[in-house]
Parts: structure tokens; C-alpha cells; sequence
């Protein structure tokens, strides 16, 4: 990214002892709150599975494709749920997992909460935090303000 943009940018990779203590103590989530309200680029990368990558990047069971790069769109925390608004770049494959598009968790008071567009067939998608550590590999913060 900061290639990209010329742009400072930190990356969190969440095997790393340092980047796993603050996401049990909850700094991470709180800095992906301030960084989101700040319009800086969020995005985060699956783990690499070679047999799919070598295959053109099929995604898995659960809808994530693997060695990829997703944009992060929203950070909110809600009812104390820690949740992602995530999209897929090639706007297709989406998370099949708990807050995916057709999950029983959107009631109808979170969906007025967190407004989510439950379209299954647009590569957005929502999936709280927790389930982000566990099935990516990273989150790449670049600090584009606003766009500029």
C-alpha cells in the first residue's frame, strides 16, 4: 500500500506475539475504530492455501478465497458485537459464516443498527471480529485521509 500511495502503512499480522496481545486486550479493534473514522484504507489478507492459488483462486467452504486481499469498509461495535463490513475486490465470494448475508444473527434490531446491504450476489459482506482473526492473516492499515 504504501507503494501504491505513497502513504505511511502498518501491517498487523496476527501470528506475531506483539499483534496478539493487543487483540486480547482490545487495542486492535479500538485502533481499526479510530483508523475507519479517520477514512483511512483498511484491508485485510487470507492465509495462502497452495493448491488454490496454483487452481486460480477458488475459494473455500466457508467462501473466503484463499492468498487474497479484501477491502474493509466499516468497523462498528454494537450490543457488544465487534463487526466488520468486509468486500471482496473481484465482487464475488462471499463469507458463509455468522453475520454472513442469510445469517439468523441480522434480527431486525441489528439491522437497523448496523445497516447492512444483504445482498448475497455483490462480494460484500459483514463478519465479526473475532471470526476475521481466525480466517485472515492480516490487516494492512494505510493512512490515506479522506481519500487524499
Amino acid at each position: 500500500m504504501t507503494d501504491l500511495t505513497g502513504c505511511p502503512t502498518v501491517n498487523y499480522e496476527f501470528k506475531k506475539e506483539s499483534v496478539k496481545k493487543i487483540i486480547e486486550n482490545g487495542e486492535l479493534f479500538k485502533e481499526l475504530q479510530r483508523c475507519d473514522d479517520e477514512g483511512y484504507l483498511l484491508s485485510g489478507s487470507t492465509p495462502r492455501r497452495e493448491i488454490f492459488v496454483r487452481m486460480g483462486g477458488r475459494p473455500s467452504k466457508i467462501g473466503l478465497v484463499p492468498g487474497h486481499a479484501y477491502s474493509i469498509i466499516q468497523v462498528k461495535e454494537a450490543k457488544g458485537f465487534q463487526l466488520l463490513n468486509i468486500r471482496n475486490p473481484w465482487g464475488d465470494f462471499e463469507w458463509r459464516g455468522d453475520w454472513s448475508d442469510n445469517s439468523p444473527l441480522w434480527t431486525e434490531d441489528m439491522i437497523d443498527i448496523f445497516e447492512p446491504v444483504l445482498d448475497g450476489d455483490d462480494g460484500t459482506f459483514w463478519m465479526s471480529f473475532p471470526d476475521f482473526i481466525k480466517n485472515f492473516r492480516s490487516i494492512t492499515i494505510c493512512k490515506l485521509k479522506n481519500w487524499q
